[in-house]
């Protein structure tokens, strides 16, 4: 299993060394603003889910690589003061999550698909919470 591993990573240390250097540059467009959805309810209390897409532009210096798109969504949330503490810890979760669906979807999609992915990350992080204050 050791050769496997030295071998995979000299593999990709070569293909690092064809592409050469490269630069991310974050793009700033009108389509990545921050939107929300409102109303999810947890437990009696309103949480506010913000999601933002995060575009970054990959230039290789080297003219035979193409430059490269990728798109990370930064998903976060935000609850009043008289949530339960478990409620309140958890909500301070403030993740960058890369699409989990094809970027050939709808960008209404794929930030649902986000969203849900965070209040999975939510509810792990509120139950963690939870049993350890108990």
């Amino acid at each position: 299993m050791g050769t496997l591993k030295n071998l995979v990573g000299a593999y990709l240390w070569l293909l690092e060394r064809i592409r050469g250097t490269k630069s991310v540059v974050e793009v700033k467009r009108t389509s990545n603003e921050l939107g929300s959805l409102k109303g999810f309810a947890i437990r009696g209390f309103e949480v506010a889910i913000y999601c933002q897409r995060k575009e970054y532009s990959i230039r290789y210096d080297r003219w035979y690589i193409r430059d490269r798109t990728r798109m990370t969504y930064n998903v976060f949330s935000v609850v009043s003061n008289d949530a339960p503490k478990a409620l309140r810890i958890a909500c301070e979760l403030d993740v960058d999550l890369p699409a989990l669906v094809s970027n050939w979807n709808f960008d209404n999609e794929i930030r649902r698909t986000q969203v849900h992915a965070y209040l999975d990350l939510l509810e792990k992080r509120m139950l963690q919470h939870e049993t350890i204050s108990a």
